[in-house]
């Protein structure tokens, strides 16, 4: 038998805040769930078995409420965390004007947004054109999928970075008049290229600057922005309980924003459902320029963000979302089977075992093809990899009973706390993880082991 990996580590992973960037893909004018559809769609076809306390079916509804004016200081601004309510809830007058076409062009939008502002200095440094020398190197860095970097690629007209919900309300307003198209991004995770590229001419909204989290643990909530990661939530969350998590994904680089617009399958599906189960309000900016909340949008247009994709509807700017109780110590562990080591059978007890097991487990398979040691014969290798809300010694036990033909060991066995298990839980995480980013992965492992 192959060797296993199991040990048990803090749940929370990391020491070390991320500094990459991470994903949101859009469509039209806003938000899309593109993001966390590859990431999902992947997990799938890998083998994640599980089931949601709290799906949803089909159902119909009215956008019409959100196409209503919301007066300024209207609506429940009251449940926003002070710090991140920037503004009251209000509305911008938008007037439609003319295109591209029609003579519009870069230097127009530039006195646009101009127009709108009291602070040159702020303008220079929120929107980049390809004349700044810094554009090619800032748009490369916005798109996680290598493939895009291609000469051909269409790159936008205009880069945006706002920093506050007034400046992308001054940006949409500028890009309606003047017949741009809007693609929104709150990192990069998009395997189609939709927040980063486009046919017509399209000014791209980067939320990289957009990623502040508040949070608050004796409400288990947070106010999280949508240009804000996976990762940094994590490390947020770890600075002030050990008995709180966010029930998101593997992909510390992942953004929140595309990643709760699209449901979000993460590692503690199977107990607490998909991550957009656990969205309790959004602050959202709708096509007029109307900034929204739960209450003045309504609950068919809310329930529609969480998994409809949000560039379907406008543009999320923050979400409220509630954390949910886990154990100091996690177990986990992952073990690789191969054809000749009867993974064909292993893999076929798995697909009827995982569904039944305990709903503190979650176990997920990546399949590989690779070759056999130097030959030329190829063969197929099966990782298997499990996070158990619990301690080793019940997993074991829990395992030995319902799938001993995985043959899950006790190998390893890390220290309670420390850098050692801090970092084995990271390459759990993500090493073998082909939907993360690899270049923000690797340079964050390499941080760790520093």
């Amino acid at each position: 038998m192959t060797q296993s990996t199991v040990m048990e580590s803090n749940f929370l992973p990391t020491n070390e805040p991320p500094q990459s960037l991470a994903s949101l893909v859009t469509n039209g004018i806003g938000l899309v769930s593109g993001a966390n559809i590859g990431c999902r769609e992947n997990m799938r076809s890998l083998g994640v078995v599980g089931t949601s306390p709290a799906g949803r079916e089909p159902k119909t509804f009215d956008l019409s409420a959100s196409s209503s004016p919301v007066t300024g200081g209207s609506g429940a601004s009251a449940s926003v965390e002070p710090s991140l309510q920037k503004l009251p809830l209000t509305t911008v007058t938008v007037t439609t004007g003319g295109n591209l076409h029609g003579g519009f062009g870069i230097q127009d939008f530039n006195s646009c947004i101009q127009s709108y502002s009291n602070n040159d200095t702020t303008i220079s440094q929120l929107i980049v054109t390809p004349t700044n020398s810094s554009f090619e190197s800032l748009w490369e860095a916005r798109v996680n999928n290598l493939k895009f970097i291609q000469p051909t690629t269409p790159r936008p007209s205009i880069i945006a970075t706002p920093t506050d919900e007034t400046q992308v309300q001054t940006i949409l307003l500028c890009t309606k008049k003047l017949g741009y198209e809007l693609r929104t991004r709150s990192g990069g995770h998009d395997y189609k290229g939709l927040s980063y590229t486009a046919q017509a001419p399209f000014v791209m909204l980067d939320l990289v600057n957009m990623r502040q989290i508040d949070l608050n643990v004796n409400s288990r909530t947070a106010w999280v922005q949508s240009g804000a990661l996976l990762g940094e939530l994590y490390y947020a969350i770890s600075q002030k309980t050990n008995t709180l998590y966010f029930p998101a994904g593997m992909c510390i680089t992942v953004g929140i924003g595309g990643y709760l617009s699209g449901g979000g399958y993460g590692n503690l599906v199977r107990k607490y459902g998909l991550a957009a189960d656990h969205a309790l309000d959004i602050r959202f900016l709708d096509v007029n320029g109307n900034i929204l909340d739960r209450k003045s949008m309504g609950e068919d247009l809310f329930w529609a963000l969480r998994g409809g994709g949000g560039g379907s509807f406008g543009i999320i700017l923050a979400w409220k979302v509630g954390l949910v109780p886990v154990p100091e110590i996690v177990t986990v562990f992952r073990k690789n089977v191969t054809l000749e080591q009867n993974g064909t059978d292993i893999f076929h007890k798995y697909q009827y075992v995982a569904p039944r097991l305990d709903h503190n487990l979650t176990m997920r398979v990546q399949i590989f093809s690779e070759l056999i040691g130097n030959t030329t014969t190829k063969t197929i290798r099966m990782l298997f990899e499990g996070l158990y809300l619990g301690r080793m010694d019940t997993l074991l036990s829990l395992l030995d009973k319902r799938f001993p033909e995985l043959n899950i060991t006790r190998v390893l066995r890390g220290d309670d706390h420390g850098p050692v298990v801090s970092r084995v839980r990271i390459a759990f995480v993500h090493e073998h993880n082909p939907n993360c980013d690899a270049r923000e992965s690797n340079r964050y492992s390499k941080a760790l082991e520093q």
